[in-house]
């Protein structure tokens, strides 16, 4: 399902898996499988596809992953679009989204926020983790969640049940 858009308007696509499909959005606990903040790890958005694919084929031999069927499963394999696409086109090293910070119209260093900084958990606790310059690869944005794909994917769950799971980390929402 289409959860939102970016900054460009293009969708950003979720998968709920669950043993309970009439149970409303984030009425349930909810792990969310997140992938593709940073525009360049593309490796990220095959490993929450192909493991979307191991739930949807039922191709796990020990049941583990199907563990709880009470919790509900997103998948959200691109969360950042934008910066996902411009990585394959224009600048593979590209981290960011593509929000204008300078409001020029044109995409340089100094725009895009990093989504993993944008977080409302701790957000701008220090400046090491992440920088409040937008020029820094890891510029946490003006505010906390004030990107559109942190607005659209915390609203799959509900507090206070819910966790995510970011390929390569945990995230706190």
């Amino acid at each position: 399902m289409v959860i939102g858009t970016s900054h460009l308007g293009q969708e950003i696509v979720a998968v709920r898996v669950s043993s309970d499909l009439s149970s409303a959005i984030g009425e349930r606990p909810s792990v969310v499988h997140l992938a593709g903040q940073h525009a360049r790890e593309w490796i990220g958005t095959e490993i929450d596809l192909r493991l979307l694919r191991l739930y949807l084929d039922g191709t796990d031999p020990d049941g583990a992953l199907l563990a709880n069927p009470h919790t509900d499963l997103w998948f959200v394999p691109v969360a950042n679009p934008d910066g996902y696409d411009y990585s394959f086109s224009t600048e593979p090293l590209w981290r960011k989204n593509l929000r204008d910070n300078d409001g020029d119209g044109q995409i340089t260093d100094a725009d895009g926020v990093d989504l993993n900084r944008n977080l409302p958990y701790k957000w701008g606790f220090d400046n090491e983790g992440s920088s409040p310059l937008p020029g820094a690869p890891t510029y946490r944005g003006p505010s906390p969640a004030s990107v559109p794909p942190l607005h659209h994917v915390m609203g799959l769950t509900r507090p206070p049940r819910h966790h995510v799971v970011s390929i390569g980390e945990e995230l706190a929402i």
